[in-house]
């Protein structure tokens, strides 16, 4: 399995992985301000990866890991600034590139350039379509060409009219406004007239009723014919004051026919300017709709063809990715492979020499095993001319009993019970047969009949001896 964690890099290296120990390790790789986070992390995993594979192998021969798989290109590696997996290209036949001591698969370098490929064709900024910025040069120019406020052009003779109205003196009618009006003035012509004639035809037949002389009879019935015409013209004073009324009136009817006409006609205007303003905002309104949706279509395209490019980058350096991972993990086991390799031969080696040692400690041990046995036949001989009641009390207690002595019987038992091992049940015996108790022959009698192995005692003492020579080589070395 791939490692991409810093802290599973340390524990395989048999490293402390803690947070101070990481530090320290960033520190001395250039790392400054290391805080743990996953960049520093990542970044001080793949120094020590590759400063490990630069190093040389150790003293048993087994090469350090390959190198590990590079980081989800989605986590900030461009086209123009990633490095490529390989050192070459996959050849014509579909074989594996090598790269030191991985191997990339045509598969891995095909999904790779097709990642770059990607990369490379990243959206460019959002910019609107010609139909948009058609739709928002239209919606300014309709912005632009907004009604004015409303101008009436009868708004002088509406103030005139009104100004007339409001301001019309009070309806009054004197004798001086009789005698000035202009119809009263051609009736007392008329009447007058009428009047003088009437007084002269009155005072011409009262003279001739009289011979042809004038009389004060003749006098006074004109007179009374002249006043009679005048009479008639003060009677109709009171129509000229009612007809002067009536004109007043009509006068002020005609103000306001006029006012009625000059509003309507200004009303008119107004109504238009409304629909002007009305078809203003509807025109507003609808290259406003227009454009909005013009440009959310317009932009729910660009983002749709961008969410298809990330997907697309996303897929492929999963793709990539698992690949690698593939790659890796192949590398890694081949890597182990050769490892394991390496250390069976050195284990081989090992075993070898061991075996040398082991043959050369057994040799030795059957020396001085014999080298004993001798020396315990001389010691038992000397003891032997001892007194013979000495002799009888030490050998009384390993007398024969049904084929066993006590001795070995007790030997046997612990030997098949498991408690003591061939090796300690050897010494026994030879220590019993160093204190004189017994002679050689009685020894090798014991060791037959307990069913002591005497090549595993001596194979365990070699043993015993090789560890204690092992363990005092590597307390040495370290030293």
């Amino acid at each position: 399995m791939a490692i991409t964690s810093i802290v599973d890099y340390l524990k395989s290296q048999g490293q402390d992985s803690s947070y101070a120990a990481r530090k320290q390790l960033a520190a001395q790789a250039g790392i400054t301000n290391y805080s743990g986070t996953a960049a520093q992390n990542m970044n001080l995993l793949t120094q020590l990866q590759k400063g490990s594979q630069a190093s040389p192998e150790g003293a048993s021969g087994v090469g350090k890991a390959a190198e590990t798989p590079s980081q989800n290109v989605l986590s900030g590696t461009g086209a123009s600034g990633s490095q490529s997996p390989v050192s070459g290209s996959a050849s014509a036949s579909g074989s594996s590139v090598a790269r030191g001591s991985m191997k990339v698969s045509p598969g891995t370098e095909s999904y790779y350039k097709r990642l770059q490929t990607q990369e490379s064709s990243k959206p460019n900024p959002y910019k609107e379509s010609d139909r948009v910025t058609d739709y928002y040069d239209r919606l300014k120019e309709a912005e632009a060409d907004k009604p004015g406020e409303f101008q009436s052009r009868y708004e002088d003779q509406i103030s005139s009219i009104l100004d007339s109205i409001l301001n019309n003196p009070k309806f009054s009618y004197t004798a001086d406004d009789l005698a000035n009006d202009d119809l009263y003035q051609m009736y007392r012509e008329s009447y007058t007239k009428q009047g003088d004639k009437a007084m002269r035809d009155t005072m011409g037949n009262a003279a001739a009723l009289t011979g042809g002389y004038g009389s004060t009879y003749a006098t006074a019935a004109g007179q009374q014919a002249y006043d009679e015409y005048l009479s008639q013209l003060n009677d109709k004073a009171l129509d000229f004051r009612d007809k002067a009324y009536q004109q007043y009136l009509n006068e002020q009817a005609d103000r306001y026919n006029q006012m009625n006409v000059v509003t309507g006609l200004d009303n008119t205007d107004y109504s238009r300017y409304r629909d002007g303003v009305d078809d203003y905002w509807k025109n507003l309104s609808y290259l406003s709709g227009r454009y909005d949706t013009e440009r959310n279509f317009d932009y729910g395209q660009y983002r749709d063809g961008v969410s298809d490019y990330y997907s697309d980058l996303s897929y492929l350096a999963n793709r990539y990715d698992s690949e690698y991972g593939k790659d890796w993990d192949s590398s890694q086991a081949d890597v182990a492979a050769e490892q394991w390799a390496k250390q069976f031969q050195f284990q081989q080696d090992q075993a070898a020499q061991e075996q040398a040692r082991w043959e050369a400690e057994m040799a030795l041990q059957r020396e001085q095993f014999d080298y004993q046995k001798s020396k315990a036949a001389a010691s038992s001989g000397r003891r032997s001319s001892g007194s013979s009641k000495k002799s009888t009390k030490k050998t009384a207690g390993y007398t024969s009993t049904k084929g066993y002595t006590p001795f070995s019987a007790n030997l046997s038992s612990k030997l098949a019970e498991g408690k003591i091992s061939d090796y300690d049940a050897l010494e026994k015996v030879m220590q019993e047969m160093e204190k004189g108790n017994f002679g050689v022959d009685d020894a090798e009698a014991i060791i037959q009949d307990a069913g002591i192995d005497k090549n595993a005692a001596i194979a365990e003492e070699v043993q015993k001896n090789l560890k204690i020579n092992n363990i005092n080589d590597l307390y040495f070395r370290r030293r």
